[in-house]
């Protein structure tokens, strides 16, 4: 934590404002619900404007403000999409400073993931960093009765599989194709809509319940223009890119303004 003004040590007696100026805000700002619902999957989450309407005025009226001073463990990978495209994955560490008039400020840090199909991936994985800093920090509720200790979820007991292995079982990636004519196939949950396609989780099973492969598979098999199906890992990869980008278009129309106006 900085305790310094101006380039002057503050009194060890003082208590630097950054400590009295949090819990205040903490305590004008209200519930922020989770008014935005994912498309691809339907949840409902909180975007950073969502944390922008909240603390704007509080933050301001304290003259508190937060900025970023490290980026740290950058990491950025292509991705394929589902229609043979390039992704661009950008994960990285954020470290926040949150400074009160006084010079004095505390730090937070974060992990920002963003995905994007042009230029957009750091800029994403940077808003669901601040995002998280700023709700982690000031302790924004969500008015939602949830917690993790209130799930009970009844299993079985694990069962120690007595069953011989069969040598001549091809051992294979359960998300890829192989030469190997499934005797069943069955479909798992419900059907999942992206990119205004409604996709059904398939498991391309053998006679004796093993799975052979596991598929996204496209549930209007008629319209040839559209892929078929999808590996597993690519539309997971894909429903958290459209939940960032659900969060993103109110920033990326603010910076497409500005970009014109230069």
């Amino acid at each position: 934590m900085g305790t310094t003004v101006k380039g002057e040590k503050l009194s060890l007696t003082s208590t630097p404002l950054i400590f009295s100026k949090i819990p205040k805000i903490m305590g004008l700002v209200g519930v922020v619900g989770k008014d935005r619902t994912n498309i691809g999957q339907g949840y409902k989450f909180r975007g950073i404007d969502d944390m922008y309407n909240a603390l704007n005025e509080h933050l301001s009226k304290e003259k508190v403000f937060v900025i970023c001073t490290d980026i740290t463990d950058e990491h950025t990978s292509e991705r394929q999409s589902a229609k043979g495209g390039v992704i661009f994955d950008y994960r990285a560490k954020f470290t926040w400073s949150i400074v009160a008039e006084d010079g004095s400020f505390i730090k937070t840090t974060t992990i920002g993931k963003g995905m994007d199909s042009g230029d957009k991936d750091a800029n994403k994985a940077m808003s669901t960093a601040y995002k998280y800093a700023l709700m982690q920090t000031f302790c924004i509720p969500t008015d939602e009765p949830k917690d993790s200790e209130n799930d009970d979820h009844d299993v079985k007991p694990l069962v120690e599989n007595t069953q011989k292995s069969t040598p001549s079982t091809p051992k294979t990636n359960a998300n890829s194709y192989v030469k190997e004519t499934p005797a069943r196939y069955e479909k798992v949950g419900k059907p999942i809509l992206w990119n205004d396609i409604l996709w059904q989780l398939t498991k391309a099973l053998r006679a004796d319940g093993s799975i052979i492969y596991e598929r996204y598979f496209d549930t209007n098999p008629n319209q040839a223009d559209r892929a078929k199906s999808v590996l597993v890992e690519v539309m997971e990869s894909n429903l958290r890119n459209a939940e960032q980008e659900n969060e993103q278009v109110v920033i990326t129309n603010e910076m497409d303004r500005e970009i014109s106006k230069d």
